[in-house]
């Protein structure tokens, strides 16, 4: 009976542990496959039972016996429920077999919750196909930069013609580290020294197809943590997508007596602040590298790349129509949402833990909205100092 004990004891765990792995699911299996489970699980049972009949008595074979007929007399005498009721069992059926990335389900909460995940819901058809869970990440590796670009438009990651020609005229090798080979052109980040990372090619690909159509002619845009320059330069390029910018040829005249930017709004300038010098050094050189010396001269150059804190932004050239944070914030970045532009997004990682690709849109009341595009993993927004003094983690995007 100790071992007759021991497996109806083990049986009986499992019974428990399957019931809760299922309840803490997301997605809770369809009824008929309860269904199953529960014959199944029944079917165990006396097998339990009759392997050790040995051991038992009859009292016990009968009981492990009653356990199945009931469960099928149960079945047998289940009245069908009213028509009403099994539209809402399809209803529900259909919301549980939705794929992962697919619409959201139907929230629970009061009209504010609905109202907020129909939002999401209707953005999220608004994104590309790598938001929405129909295209892998990690996947778009490539041997040169044709080679990787071509793979991220094979993976639908990219699909903006405007995104897609930045992409292909900014070299990703030339804001590597020179030892880095073949492997700068393949789907993962890479370290550029000061405990700082260029991040995966899919997620500069994401963040730019977010941010393609508040890039217009004179926009501005400012790139909180721009470490190795490479979307700094994207964002450039996409400002000067005719390639007919020149060195300091946007604005030539009465440029003596005036910073550029501070006044004039329609000045197109792209703003790169990184709070570590050797970083900023490192950027400005990539940037020359790959031929993009011209967005850096002039009086009114179309790139600066500055040190500073960039979790305080950058006023002088405020408001931004875009900004671009390449470490995650631990809560709201309210201090750059001040700096964000009637018209404007703002992309950035919001998390410590769990963290989620935040977009803030403000609209031209300055009312700002914000939504989810999707679960990232990124280095934490912090101090210069904290950063160096930080275990190295080249592994995030």
């Amino acid at each position: 009976m100790r071992t007759l004990g021991k497996k109806i004891r083990d049986t009986r765990f499992f019974c428990i542990l399957n019931f809760k792995k299922s309840a803490r699911a997301r997605y809770m299996p369809p009824p008929t496959l309860l269904k199953a489970t529960r014959a199944t699980v029944l079917k165990t049972l006396l097998v339990a039972f009759t392997s050790s009949s040995s051991l038992l008595s009859g009292s016990a074979v009968v009981y492990a016996a009653r356990l199945q007929g009931s469960e099928s007399v149960a079945e047998r005498g289940r009245q069908p429920p009213p028509p009403q009721q099994q539209q809402q069992q399809q209803q529900q059926q259909q919301q549980q077999q939705q794929p992962r990335g697919g619409a959201l389900q139907q929230p629970r909460g009061g009209a504010f919750a609905r109202a907020r995940a129909w939002n999401n819901a209707t953005r999220r058809e608004q994104l590309p196909p790598f938001f929405r869970g129909e295209a892998m990440a990690w996947r778009s590796h490539g041997t040169d930069n044709d080679s990787l670009v071509d793979a991220l438009v094979r993976n639908r990651v990219l699909k903006t013609k405007k995104v897609i020609d930045a992409m292909r005229r900014v070299d990703r090798g030339n804001y590597c580290l020179p030892f880095s080979g073949e492997s700068a052109y393949e789907d993962h980040p890479l370290p550029i020294g000061s405990n700082a990372t260029i991040s995966a090619p899919h997620m500069h690909a994401a963040c730019l197809e977010l941010a393609h159509d508040r890039i217009k002619e004179n926009s501005r845009v400012l790139d909180v943590g721009s470490g190795s320059g490479y979307l700094t330069s994207c964002f450039a390029v996409m400002l000067d997508h005719h390639d007919t910018y020149a060195a300091g040829s946007i604005r030539a005249e009465e440029v003596e007596d005036r910073r550029p930017g501070l006044n004039d709004t329609n000045y197109p300038i792209v703003v790169g602040v990184e709070h570590i010098q050797e970083l900023v050094d490192f950027s400005i050189e990539n940037t020359k590298k790959d031929g993009k010396g011209k967005y850096l001269a002039g009086p009114e150059p179309l790139v600066v790349l500055k040190l500073a804190d960039g979790r305080e932004g950058y006023p002088p050239y405020a408001p931004f129509d875009v900004i671009h944070v390449g470490a995650a914030s631990p809560e709201k970045p309210t201090k750059l949402l001040k700096q964000l532009a009637n018209g404007g997004r703002l992309i950035c990682p919001v998390g410590t833990g769990w963290q989620s690709l935040r977009v803030y849109d403000k609209d031209e009341k300055g009312n700002v909205s914000e939504f989810d595009a999707m679960g990232v993993s990124y280095v934490p927004l912090t101090s210069a100092k904290a950063q160096t003094e930080r275990s190295s983690g080249f592994f995030f995007p």
